[in-house]
């Protein structure tokens, strides 16, 4: 019995030896890139992007009227965020990402809206 466990233990060490060697780490370094605090453009013409991961087919009137609403609401939080009033841009956001739970619409096309309220 202990001959067993010793012959475990001493090939899970082996494998945990060897596991190390393959293990490296990437140091990217940012010296040569201009980051530049608030220097982002926030996604807008949400129209044209919002349904391209939507079945156009199965889309009904509540839906359309709903996506309708929180564009008004999606634009005034883009014309708020252009104007640097984040507070205002954070609250239209997070009303236009209401309607389009709302709506229903898929994830992927509320990662949009997601992306500019963590903008904010």
């Amino acid at each position: 019995m202990a001959k067993k466990i010793s012959l475990v233990l001493s090939f899970l060490l082996a494998v945990c030896l060897t596991s190390i060697d393959n293990v490296s780490a990437t140091v990217y370094d940012s010296s040569s890139v201009d980051l530049t605090p608030f220097n982002w453009a926030p996604i807008s013409n949400i129209e044209n992007i919002i349904f391209q991961h939507e079945n156009q087919k199965g889309l009904t009137k509540r839906t359309i009227d709903q996506v309708k609403i929180g564009h008004e609401h999606y634009n005034s939080g883009i014309n708020s965020i252009q104007n640097k009033d984040y507070t205002a841009a954070i609250n239209e956001l997070r009303n236009a990402l209401k309607k389009y739970k709302r709506a229903k619409l898929n994830d992927h096309s509320l990662n949009y809206v997601r992306l500019n309220l963590a903008l904010s």
